[in-house]
């Protein structure tokens, strides 16, 4: 440890100029890093929604995603003579493909309030998407009480303000613990070289998941900003006993390296546990964060010293007192009270672990918006199936319409690919072409025509024809009078302006529906994206499709990758919990050389991971599997750190020779400082994040943390010293 200490100290300079000129290089890149919105993109392999969107997206390029991306406007007491300009007049801003909206649709139109859902094909966020919200603020916003939210439900960039008010906040609270007025500023610097080059590397994968995106510069500062306070706290425990600057550093390093080293790989450890879920977004911030640590780890030792021992001096001159933290006092009462306390805690495990299986868990995460109090937001999902399978698919299709829940169930079977009487056919144009008029009258003289030209009775009833042979009729009358009787009946302007485009039009559609190899089913509901009426519908889609006996097939929606997720998520946390558990019990055997102590520490901040879940679940809420898979990995691999500095101090003592309750004391007096400096910008920064930042899934994740935090934070100070004393058998 000696040769690496004076290495690093030696040669502080070089290695402080190349980690300053690797910073700038990596922080070039980020914004070259690719940001993936697509959450399909984090399926495991092996999951079946991942085949069928593999099969969309290279069978059918050109279908609209079912999880395209729209703007839902609302406007309240629309004249019904404006409700259709209202339309056109929206589908001729800017980047807008198409407008949604039929006039007396009860899902759109009801109750004094019209809802049209803008469709677009650019990414959230992008320079088009802010063009529309701005021609929607600037040109509808004072017509008639308009309202609208964009379906946004992926993660974006921090705002400015919040990282400037989460920076504040640590900024604040390393005043207040620190011992010079110019300490924190040195911390900040050398963690936030480490949080650029990390951030930058990530141009040399893939991508990165927005939620990660979001959340891990941040998080990175947040779980490693504690390795500056534990070298500068060991810099100044040595400063007495060396004359230089350098000695003192070799010293501070050489001491404190192993507790740094330590931390570190439980934090790596428990961030990495994440790689065992088929679920990969977790994996995805996990392997960014771990790096992160390392990084940081890496900086704090090749870009501290050097400035540290360079302003040596100017940290003497801005001296100042840390903020007290009393707890000594706190070393008797937990030796005294340890057999209870240890009793409390086996009793608070048991509960806490029966009482999370109550717990219930979210896929999906939405923002509120005032719109979803009137209208429900349409639902699709989608069947991909092979198409030799048609005939079988045909009978699913028809169950699958049954279903009460259904709004609509399009396949190849039941428009294009079917033979209509003339009454289905009225039906289905409604269904179709709801925005173009074609009376009745006009179809019942489709019908004659065909059936005379086919010989078939005119009273025959059962007589049916396709689209196309019904477009062909149409078409067959331009060049005779016929055609002017058409318009007389009623059939609208738009309906002869869509006749050149028609042919094309029926070709592109059954291009969406019908391929070569693999066909569609476009199901439509009003269920909500998530809930047990929606997975108990999925289920019986499933159930329809493998009744009607189709070979190989795929659902794929939002909707079914929560569904898919809710199947096995139970099952995989639990594996997690288990890796994750047993790694980190390795290494704090490897660091102390007992079975007890790691399993003491282990289930203590397992316990704090258990509580938390509680609590959210009391507070009313779903369990957002993503908040919980971090807040695990984040529990059990960086707040152990703080039970195994208490642990290592306490043990210090006692090999010492001194009392239970006088090593109680001492450790509380060392370790006090680091853990309430590190927890609390962990609590109070996460805190802010969950509460200011308006994406459902990135607020729950922080708040899910600040509270695993301060329940980890509180078992440590509060219940660890006494399990520690009633376990002393010395």
């Amino acid at each position: 440890m000696s040769a690496l200490s004076g290495f690093l100290v030696s040669k502080r300079r070089l290695l402080a100029v190349v980690t300053l000129i690797i910073t700038l290089v990596f922080s070039a890149l980020i914004p070259k890093v690719n940001i993936i919105t697509d959450l399909t993109r984090f399926l495991s392999d092996s999951s079946s929604m991942k085949q069928g969107y593999d099969i969309l997206d290279s069978e059918f390029p050109d279908l609209v995603s079912l999880s395209s991306n729209t703007i839902r406007v609302m406007f309240t007491d629309v004249p019904e003579e404006e409700k259709e300009m209202l339309r056109q007049k929206l589908a001729g801003i800017e980047y807008v493909d198409s407008v949604s909206f039929t006039a007396g649709d009860v899902h759109c139109d009801r109750d004094g309030y019209s809802l049209y859902t803008l469709n677009f094909s650019y990414a959230y966020k992008s320079p088009e998407a802010k063009s529309i919200e701005s021609t929607l603020r600037d040109e509808f916003s004072g017509i008639y009480r308009m309202l609208y939210t964009v379906d946004d439900t992926n993660g974006g960039s921090l705002p400015s303000w919040i990282v400037a008010a989460a920076l504040a906040l640590i900024l604040f609270i390393l005043l207040l613990m620190s011992r010079s007025w110019i300490e924190p500023f040195l911390f900040l610097l050398s963690v936030g070289a480490a949080v650029g080059i990390n951030t930058g590397l990530s141009v040399l994968t893939e991508g990165v998941a927005a939620t990660t995106w979001t959340m891990a510069a941040l998080m990175q500062l947040v779980l490693s900003i504690d390795y500056s306070v534990m070298l500068m706290s060991r810099y100044h425990q040595e400063r007495d006993s060396h004359e230089t600057g350098e000695e003192t550093m070799k010293a501070a390093i050489a001491g404190s390296f192993p507790s740094i080293a330590a931390s570190s790989f439980t934090t790596v450890v428990g961030l990495l546990a994440l790689l065992f879920m088929s679920i990969r977004i977790g994996a995805d911030m996990g392997i960014v964060l771990a790096r992160g640590v390392l990084v940081s780890m890496i900086c704090i030792f090749t870009l501290l010293p050097a400035m540290i021992i360079a302003l040596d001096k100017v940290i003497a001159k801005t001296a100042k007192k840390s903020l007290p933290i009393p707890l000594a006092f706190m070393g008797k009462i937990e030796d005294k009270g340890r057999y209870v306390i240890l009793l409390l805690f086996i009793i608070f495990f048991a509960v806490t672990a029966k009482m999370r299986e109550s717990a219930s868990f979210a896929f999906t995460m939405t923002d509120y918006s005032p719109i979803d109090d009137i209208f429900k937001n349409l639902n699709t999902t989608l069947v991909v199936y092979e198409t030799a399978d048609e005939e079988k698919a045909a009978g699913a299709v028809e169950e699958i319409q049954a279903l009460p829940e259904t709004d609509r169930a399009l396949a190849w079977s039941n428009t294009l690919g079917k033979s209509f009487t003339a009454s289905e056919l009225k039906e289905m144009i409604t269904v179709m072409a709801p925005d173009i008029s074609v009376p009745g009258a006009a179809i019942d003289l489709l019908y004659a025509r065909a059936k005379a030209s086919s010989g078939a009775s005119l009273l025959n009833a059962d007589f049916s024809m396709t689209f196309r042979e019904m477009l062909d009729q149409v078409m067959s009358l331009k060049d005779t009078g016929l055609f002017s009787t058409l318009e007389a009946l009623g059939v609208s302007p738009d309906a002869f302006e869509m006749l050149d485009q028609a042919p094309a039009a029926l070709e592109e559609y059954e291009h969406m529906l019908h391929g070569e190899k693999h066909s569609l089913i476009a199901i439509t509901t009003y269920l909500p994206a998530e809930s047990d009426e929606t997975f108990a519908y999925i289920d019986a889609v499933d159930e329809a499709m493998k009744k009607a006996g189709a070979g190989e097939y795929h659902l794929v929606g939002n909707s079914v990758m929560a569904w898919e997720m809710s199947k096995i998520f139970r099952k995989e946390l639990n594996t997690v919990t288990l890796i994750t558990a047993l790694a980190i019990f390795l290494v704090v055997l490897f660091t102390f050389r007992s079975l007890i102590i790691p399993a003491v520490l282990v289930l203590l901040i397992q316990s704090s991971v258990f509580f938390t879940m509680i609590l959210v679940h009391l507070q009313g809420y779903d369990i957002y599997y993503l908040a919980l898979l971090i807040v695990q990995s984040i529990l059990m691999g960086a707040t152990i750190d703080y039970a195994i500095l208490f642990t290592s101090f306490y043990r210090e003592r006692r090999a010492g020779g001194d009392s239970r309750a006088a090593s109680l004391a001492a450790a509380y007096e060392n370790s006090s400082e680091t853990i309430f400096t590190s927890g609390l910008i962990m609590i109070f920064v996460t805190l802010i994040l969950g509460y200011a930042f308006d994406t459902p899934a990135i607020g729950q994740i922080c708040l899910t943390i600040s509270k695993g935090a301060t329940t980890a934070v509180a078992l440590i100070v509060l219940i660890l010293p006494g399990i520690l004393a009633a376990l002393d058998r010395k």
